[in-house]
C-alpha cells in the first residue's frame, strides 16, 4: 500500500505539470517557507469576508477526521474486525467515494449549485456519520458507509467549490492553499482531542464527529448560505 500511495503521488505531480492550468496571470515572486502553513491559518483569520467559510471547511474536516481517526477503533473494540475485514471496508468506503466525486458529483453539480448542494449535504452526512453507533452487527456499518461515502463524496469537492466561487481568480490559488493548511490542521488536531473523548466509550468519537458535522451545516445555513440569498 505504502509503494501504491508513492506511485500515485508521482502521477499527480506528473499531472500537475502536465495539465493543470495557472490560475495566476501575473508571477509573484515569494519566499518558500516551512512555516507557510502556520502562516495561511492565521492569514484565513484576518480575511473577514472569506471568514465563516473557512470555519465551515474546517469544522467539516475536523468533524469527518474523528470519524476517520476512530473507525478502526470502533471496529476492533465494537466487532473484533479482523485486519482484512478492516482492509476491505475502506476499499469498499474508496471504490464508493470515487463513485460519489466522479459520476454522482458531476451529475448533481449540473443540476444543483453547490452553495445548495451543502445546505443538504451536511445534515445529511452527520446523519450517516451518527448511524454507526447503531449497528450490532459488521454489516450495518457497511450500510452506513455507502451513505458516508457518498455524502462526504459530494460534499467535500462542493466546499471547495464554494470557496473557489467566493473569491477572485487572481486569488484561488492562496485562497484554496488556505484551505488546505486549515484541513491539515484539522487532520492533525483531531487524533489529539478524540483520544480523549474516546474514554467515555467506543462510539463517542464517532458522535462528536456527526456532532460537529451538524453543526457545521447549521453555522453554513445561518453565516453564509442565508446572507447569499438575501
Amino acid at each position: 500500500p505504502i509503494c501504491f500511495v508513492a506511485g500515485l503521488t508521482v502521477l499527480n505531480i506528473i499531472l500537475l505539470q502536465v495539465a493543470f492550468k495557472e490560475t495566476l496571470k501575473t508571477s509573484i515572486v515569494t519566499k518558500i517557507s516551512i512555516f507557510l502553513g502556520l502562516q495561511n491559518v492565521i492569514h484565513s483569520f484576518q480575511m473577514k469576508t472569506l471568514r465563516p467559510l473557512f470555519l465551515i471547511t474546517f469544522m467539516h474536516a475536523l468533524g469527518f477526521a474523528f470519524f476517520t481517526h476512530f473507525l478502526p477503533f470502533l471496529l476492533v473494540q465494537k466487532f473484533g474486525a479482523t485486519p482484512r475485514e478492516i482492509g476491505l471496508l475502506f476499499a469498499y468506503v474508496g471504490i464508493w467515494i470515487a463513485i460519489s466525486q466522479g459520476p454522482i458529483n458531476h451529475w448533481v453539480v449540473h443540476r444543483v449549485k453547490s452553495e445548495k448542494i451543502l445546505k443538504y449535504s451536511f445534515f445529511l452526512l452527520a446523519i450517516s456519520v451518527a448511524a454507526l453507533a447503531a449497528p450490532t452487527a459488521l454489516i450495518g456499518i457497511f450500510i452506513a458507509q455507502t451513505f458516508i461515502a457518498i455524502f462526504e463524496g459530494v460534499t467535500f469537492p462542493n466546499v471547495t467549490a464554494v470557496v473557489s466561487h467566493a473569491t477572485t481568480e487572481e486569488k484561488q490559488g492562496e485562497v484554496l492553499g488556505i484551505v488546505q493548511s486549515l484541513r491539515s490542521l484539522a487532520m492533525a488536531v483531531a487524533p489529539m482531542i478524540s483520544g480523549f473523548i474516546a474514554i467515555g466509550g467506543t462510539t463517542m468519537p464517532t458522535l462528536t464527529s456527526a456532532a460537529l458535522l451538524f453543526m457545521t451545516g447549521v453555522i453554513y445555513v445561518l453565516k453564509f448560505h442565508r446572507r447569499k440569498t438575501t
